[in-house]
């Protein structure tokens, strides 16, 4: 899951255990941040948010 201020961003499940993709910066989100959650809802990993540069 990608989480910004406003909630869920973007969601999918991860096929493999090496996977990779990437995905657009909402563009109204001040920042990002991921976390892993297994099929019963618990989180397994967090990120650090990741602030979008404003100019």
């Amino acid at each position: 899951m990608l989480i910004a201020a406003a909630g869920t961003a973007h969601a999918a499940a991860i096929p493999a255990a090496d996977w990779e993709h990437q995905f657009p910066f909402p563009p109204r989100a001040a920042y990002l941040r991921a976390q892993l959650v297994d099929p019963a809802g618990a989180i397994l990993a967090l990120s650090n948010p990741l602030w979008r540069d404003r100019p």
